[in-house]
């Protein structure tokens, strides 16, 4: 699902941060997305943080709920039909025993389950990789977090680490 969300406003960050060598420019991100998508993980995270419930799927499915959702787009339309977080999904009982099913498999299986969506995707047989790859998404984490701290200081925020 990560690759589906799409952002939604312009406003762009005027900065240049670095990672190791190679300069990046984050003026295309914007502080507001990133808000945006913290949000949407925070809701996502806490939703299956637990055995899915009727009334977290009756949530999930609220087309009000839906068109409060942080992130919107055509990407994100086809994600929320592809995980059943549609109002015109129906909610039949074998739409809600493959949601329930794909909720087990992700986070209870027995052996090895997927990678949830805000783990490390990097992974091995022996299971989470930390490795040079891991550490570069971390920089790159740390830069997007400081620019998101910088704009915010500069619109009158505080400095939270």
């Amino acid at each position: 699902m990560p690759g589906a969300l799409v952002p939604r406003r312009s406003a762009p960050i005027s900065e240049t941060a670095t990672t190791g060598d190679a300069a990046r420019d984050w003026s295309a991100v914007d502080p507001a997305d990133i808000a945006d998508r913290a949000i949407a993980w925070t809701v996502i995270s806490a939703a299956f943080a637990d055995s899915l419930k009727v009334q977290t799927l009756a949530a999930l499915r609220d087309a009000h709920q839906l068109a409060e959702w942080p992130l919107q787009g055509a990407d994100f339309a086809a994600a929320c039909q592809e995980f059943g977080m549609s109002a015109a999904l129906s909610e039949t009982a074998e739409a809600e025993a493959a949601l329930r099913l794909a909720h087990q498999r992700m986070m209870t299986w027995p052996g090895r389950v997927d990678p949830s969506p805000w783990e490390s995707v990097h992974r091995s047989r022996d299971g989470l990789v930390f490795d040079e790859q891991t550490r570069q998404v971390r920089a790159a984490y740390r830069e997007v977090w400081a620019a998101v701290q910088a704009a915010h200081e500069g619109a009158g925020g505080s400095r939270r680490d």
